[in-house]
């Protein structure tokens, strides 16, 4: 099995997040997504604090289709400079890891 990432970004609207979700899984770059509830975000751009509300989305995909998957988020992202943060996954259970490999056709 390869090793597993978690992928985050998160982005300004749920139609946006379903999008994108969608669109991964079905281009197999991410065997999943999660879209998470607002949450608030407190950050500075262009020289401002900003406060905005934001979709959190976690995508888990292969060492494989990692870098493809961080290249997807960043082209079809509505914002200028997106998060897009990956944790590589210590520890998942096989059975898990088994079905990431599975799905993403590996």
């Amino acid at each position: 099995m390869s090793p597993i990432f978690l992928v985050i970004t998160t982005v300004p609207t749920q139609d946006e997040a379903n999008a994108l979700s969608c669109e991964a899984v079905e281009q197999g770059l991410a065997a999943c997504a999660q879209i998470h509830g607002t949450c608030q975000s407190v950050y500075q751009w262009q020289g401002k604090i900003q406060k905005s509300m934001e979709y959190p989305v976690h995508f888990k995909t292969s060492q494989l289709k990692h870098q493809a998957l961080r290249d997807f988020i960043a082209k079809k992202h509505s914002y200028d400079v997106p998060e897009i943060v990956s944790v590589q996954i210590d520890t998942v259970n096989d059975a898990y890891a088994g079905w990431i490999d599975q799905s993403l056709g590996q």
